[in-house]
This record gives structure tokens, sequence and C-alpha cells, in this order.
């Protein structure tokens, strides 16, 4: 009776761990070519010194359990590469950037990548390991072409107004005839402030255009944004209890997205003055000053501006000596 109970208890003990291995949802690898447009022209050459990276990626459902993230690759055999959580329940690595495809494939060569995650066992008290791997066929698949937006978008992007909606077009995407799965995506970051307000993620190749809906970026402000060209493949129960695994060979192109500076009214009300201005320009500030010279000094006014729909509104009496104001944008870093 004592057995069969310690082999009841073996068999629940190993079905949680089988259980527990299967929160993990999904792990990957990826090879990316960067590409800097600067004008209304599609790059052909990747952008010098920084024109290759590697990078890794593991999601779960839950890592409260979770020791260590960490993988191998051909290069490094054993030698562990760590993976930091950017984001809940999200793993990630990214080198750092090469100038020669030689240099990087020789870090970072095809071949077989060894996933690793060392969890605790709460009920025993010990700590197991959960593994998966996947495989960087021989020959890159890069998409066939390189991402670039179009000439007329290009241009536009140079002085977008934020308060309007945004359409972003780009070229076709041919993805590589190997591949299982392929995607676009766009994503636009302020580098300032460290924050992503807008991406279109996971489109199908065939989509050539998104849009930006109006106030999701803000006034006088330069964004990066990225274009990106994913071909992929991916494993089906690649290991951790039936995770997905993919590879993927990425075309990156980034250039810049320009906002333009916010509009300033001034107009007189009878006895006053009323100062307008957009209401998305959260990043600004109202700031006077008596005189116009070099050594002026410029100070934010204390009047708390009133906002009505998309307009801020501030009221001062026009009596007085005259007085001259500005936007001022304020630092998000």
């Amino acid at each position: 009776m004592k057995s069969i109970l310690k082999q009841v208890i073996l068999l629940v003990a190993f079905l949680a761990v089988i259980s527990l291995g299967a929160q993990t949802t999904n792990f990957s690898v990826f090879k990316v070519t960067v590409y800097q447009q600067t004008n209304g022209t599609i790059p052909t050459a990747p952008d010098y010194p920084n024109a290759y990276f590697f990078g890794a990626q593991y999601g779960t459902a839950d890592s409260s359990d979770y020791i260590d993230e960490y993988f191998t690759d051909p290069a490094n055999l054993e030698v562990p590469i760590y993976l930091n959580e950017n984001a809940t329940n999200y793993f990630n690595f990214g080198s750092p950037y090469y100038a020669d495809k030689t240099s990087f494939d020789t870090d970072y060569p095809n071949g077989e990548y060894d996933f690793f995650v060392d969890r605790t066992n709460f009920g025993a008290g010990t700590v197991f390991t959960d593994t998966g791997s996947v495989i960087i066929p021989d020959q890159d698949f890069y998409a066939t072409n390189v991402a670039g937006f179009t000439t007329n978008c290009w241009i536009a992007m140079q002085h977008a107004d934020p308060s309007q909606d945004f359409t972003l077009n780009w070229n076709s995407f041919v993805p590589s005839s190997v591949t299982t799965s392929a995607f676009t995506f766009v994503d636009i970051y302020d580098q300032n402030a460290g924050t992503e307000p807008y991406n279109a993620d996971f489109l199908d190749p065939s989509t050539m255009t998104t849009n930006i809906p109006a106030n999701t970026l803000q006034y006088g402000k330069t964004y990066r944004i990225n274009n990106i060209f994913s071909s992929r493949q991916d494993t089906p129960d690649a290991g951790f209890g039936g995770a997905l695994g993919t590879v993927g060979f990425d075309n990156q192109t980034y250039t810049t997205l320009i906002t333009i500076s916010p509009w300033l009214h001034i107009a007189g009300a009878g006895t006053e003055v009323v100062l307008t201005w957009p209401a998305l320009a959260s990043n600004y500030v109202l700031e006077t000053v008596g005189q116009l010279s070099p050594s002026s000094v410029w100070v934010m006014t204390t009047n708390v501006p009133v906002t009505m729909g998309s307009t801020n509104f501030v009221t001062l009496p026009a009596a007085g000596t005259g007085q001259f104001f500005r936007l001022y944008p304020v630092s998000s870093e």
C-alpha cells in the first residue's frame, strides 16, 4: 500500500512539473540587418557601423518561480547568455551592433540555440530546469527586399501635424520562399521619454499602410520609427512542454518622424488679451519676457490655462507694459 501511495505521489509530482513547463508560450532567436532611410529613397546598404545585431526572446504565462533564464549558442557552447525581464513575463537579450557580417556570423553563427529556465519547485524545495531549442538553418532567409517608406510619405514625415491623422505608406514585402510565417512591424519610439506611443505589429506581409490616429504623438518632437520585414520559421512543440520556437531573419529600416511645433495665437478682447494654443502640446509651457534682447530671461507664466475642447486658453489684462510670449518645450528626459 505504501509503495502504491509513493508511486501516486511521484506521478503527481511529475505531472506537476510537466504542467509547470507548459506555462512557457514561446521562445525565439533573430538575426537582424539594420538600414537607415535618410531621404525618400529606400536604402540599399546596411547602416554602418550599426549594421547587424542578434536578439533572443522568451515568453511565459507566469514567471513567479523563475530563478534564471538563459541560452547557449553554437559559438559559446556551454557559456550561458542571460536574458533580462524587460516586461512582465517577457525576457529578452540584444547583442551589441556589428559593423560587418563576418564578425556578426562568427559570434552568432547559424546552428542550434538551446534555452534554459531554472525554476524553484516549491513543493520539494528544489530547483529544476526547463529546456527548449531552435535551429537556425545553414542558409539565411531574409526577405528578398529592404523595408522603406515611400518618397511622399517620408517627406511628409519630416513635418507631421500630430493633431491630424497621419498615414504611413511603405513598399511591398517579399518574404523568403522558405518561411513558415512572415510579418511587418511598424513601431514609433520617443527615445528621450523611453516610450512607444504607437505600434502596428504582426501585420500581414501584404499590408503596405497604417494610420497613426490624431493626438497619438506630441508637438515638436523627433521620433524614431522602425519598419521591419520579418521572415520566420516556426517550430511547434520546440520544448518547455509544448512551446512555440521561432527563428527569424529581419530587415529593419529606421528613420525619423518629426512633428511640427505648436501654434500660439494672441488676440485682443476688450481690456484683455487671450492666448490660445493646442491642449495636445502638453510638453510645452507658456513663457513671457518684457523685452527681447540676448540677455533676456524668459520666465514661465503663473496663469493656469483653461482647457476647452482641444485648446488651452489664458486670459490676461491688456493694461501695463508690453510683454512677449512663447511656448517652450519641456525636457522629457
